[in-house]
C-alpha cells in the first residue's frame, strides 16, 4: 500500500515539476534575474504564474505554498540545486563531445582593464 501511495504521489507531482524546471531553465537560458525584491515579484515566481493561464491547478499549487506551507519545488535553494544539475549536465555534454572528437580547438580573447593591463 506504502508503494502504491508513493506511485501516486510522484504521478501527481510530476507534472507540477516539470513546469517548474521548464520554466526554470527558461528563465536561466534568457540570463533573467531569477529572484526579486519580494518572493512573488521574482521573475520565475510571475513566469509560473503565467503558464497558469494554460494550467490553472498551476497557481492554486503556487498560492497555497506561498501563502502559508512550504514552497515546494519554488523555494530559491530548489532553484540553486536545479540550476546546478542543469549546469553539470551541460558541462558532461560539452567534455563527452570534446573527448569523443578527433580534434578540437580552444579560443581565447585578452581582455584589458581600465589601467590597459591584459
Amino acid at each position: 500500500m506504502v508503494s502504491d501511495q508513493i506511485v501516486k504521489k510522484r504521478e501527481r507531482e510530476r507534472p507540477y515539476l516539470t513546469i517548474v524546471m521548464e520554466s526554470l531553465q527558461y528563465v536561466a537560458r534568457q540570463g533573467i534575474a531569477l529572484r526579486g525584491n519580494d518572493d512573488f515579484d521574482d521573475n520565475f515566481i510571475q513566469l509560473l504564474l503565467l503558464r497558469a493561464k494554460d494550467h490553472p491547478w498551476i497557481k492554486e499549487r503556487i498560492m497555497s505554498k506561498q501563502c502559508g506551507g512550504k514552497k515546494k519545488y519554488i523555494h530559491h535553494h530548489f532553484q540553486d540545486e536545479i540550476l546546478d544539475i542543469m549546469t553539470k549536465q551541460v558541462l558532461r555534454k560539452k567534455l563527452y563531445d570534446v573527448n569523443n572528437s578527433k580534434m578540437f580547438a580552444s579560443m581565447c580573447d585578452e581582455y584589458t582593464d581600465v589601467s590597459n593591463k591584459q
